[in-house]
């Protein structure tokens, strides 16, 4: 009966990280869609009840993103649209929030990972399924690929998102043996995100991979900060001098443009009107309410492109205009602590869950410069993004303790 249950739960986790890339809102019944949005947090606060302490011990793990949940759902005291506020703080962050929470408490990261890709695959064959019998959802009017995803760049996303997670079960050596699953999936992740034709996606799937392999390549030369610096520095220098210098060239060659689709003018627009109210922001969503004078301003800086700017494609941006200058203070530290505790993790790592920090640390750190994949809406990256750092500094300090007793 016990296995019943546990399968039982490990199917609506599944069916819940599907909801939260949004990807089923177009395949299900509206009500089946709201029976999600309010099942996953009733679903996953129920069951954080019963782990009692353990689930305590778990939301202590990261007291910095606990902070951002915490401004992001008082924001709507200071939100000039603070019914709208209030509402996506009921619809959405929280049940985010929450459910990342619970993922950490109720399941070991290697466990979490797995989830992740079965859902992410379900979401690619769903995807691929659509857009040949269903060409008017899963093809944009652009006659661009997007399987069930509202836009190409969150179809290209959650394909990076399930080729890393893929990759990170398939370099686990506990069974000292390839897992062939695990890299097949892999490589139709990359064929999706091919498909998708996202040059972020594009760049991305070359690039973190690459990192990763340079990293657990060349840990055996010496401490982790030796290593990994001066590839970080190395690559960052390489990728700023090249793009300022070539920036005109570069971009029509890859068919870009220097504006990146109108987003530098949204970002000058919102990074002079976070200056009016620095500190706590907007309020959530509250600056791109519509009808809102704060959208209506970073829309007329889009508007030769056709489009009202739904958000500010930079999930930073988009996180200090909620919750203000303290608010981005606040994830910035969780983000630091959370790459430390990745390359901690990844050096000598032989366990996919050593692996997949890192991975995500690179992924959610890059994509949020151009898209906005932190707070903004339902999305399954701010479940993971929590799940992952707090998973991380259990298993970093489990791993610290390890290596203290042993030199003891």
């Amino acid at each position: 009966m016990n296995q019943i249950l546990y399968h039982a739960e490990k199917a609506f986790v599944i069916l819940s990280l599907l909801y939260f890339t949004r990807g089923l809102d177009l395949l299900i019944p509206s009500v089946a869609v709201s029976l999600f949005r309010y099942g996953t947090g009733a679903f996953a606060l129920f069951f954080l009840f019963l782990l009692g302490a353990q689930a305590l011990n778990t939301v202590k793990q990261d007291k910095w993103i606990l902070m951002v949940v915490f401004l992001s759902a008082i924001s709507f005291a200071w939100s000039e649209y603070a019914d709208y506020t209030t509402e996506l703080i009921k619809t959405e962050l929280l049940q985010m929030s929450v459910f990342g929470v619970y993922l950490a408490a109720r399941f070991t990261l290697k466990q979490q990972i797995t989830l992740i890709v079965v859902a992410l695959s379900i979401a690619m064959l769903l995807s691929f399924t659509v857009a040949v019998t269903m060409p008017s959802i899963g093809i944009s009017e652009e006659g661009l690929f997007r399987g069930i995803f509202n836009h190409k760049n969150d179809a290209s996303a959650y394909g990076i998102l399930t080729a890393l997670s893929s990759c990170s079960l398939g370099l686990d050596k506990e069974k000292n043996k390839t897992n062939f699953k695990s890299w097949l999936i892999f490589g139709i992740a990359i064929i999706f995100v091919l498909a998708t034709t996202s040059k972020t996606g594009l760049v991305l799937s070359f690039f973190i991979p690459l990192a990763i392999a340079l990293y657990i390549h060349s840990r055996w030369k010496g401490e982790v900060v030796v290593i990994v610096l001066p590839i970080i520095i190395g690559i960052a220098y390489i990728a700023v001098t090249t793009a300022i210098s070539q920036w005109d060239i570069l971009l029509p060659a890859i068919g870009g443009d220097p504006t990146l689709t109108g987003r530098t003018g949204i970002w000058e627009v919102s990074l002079q009107l976070i200056a009016e109210r620095p500190w706590l922001g907007f309020g959530r969503g509250a600056f791109w309410a519509l009808g809102s004078k704060t959208q209506d301003e970073a829309s007329n800086a889009v508007s030769a492109f056709g489009f009202t700017a739904p958000h500010a494609h930079n999930g930073y941006i988009d996180l200090i205009l909620d919750i203000g200058l303290i608010g981005g203070f606040c994830f910035a530290v969780s983000l630091i602590k959370l790459w430390a505790q990745s390359l901690r993790l990844a050096y000598a790592a032989t366990m996919a869950e050593q692996i997949w920090p890192l991975a995500f640390s690179i992924f959610i750190t890059i994509n949020n410069v151009t898209e906005s994949y932190l707070l903004w809406n339902t999305n399954l990256f701010w479940v993971i993004y929590i799940s992952t750092s707090v998973s991380a500094k259990k298993l970093s300090a489990k791993k610290l303790k390890a290596i203290s007793k042993a030199s003891n």
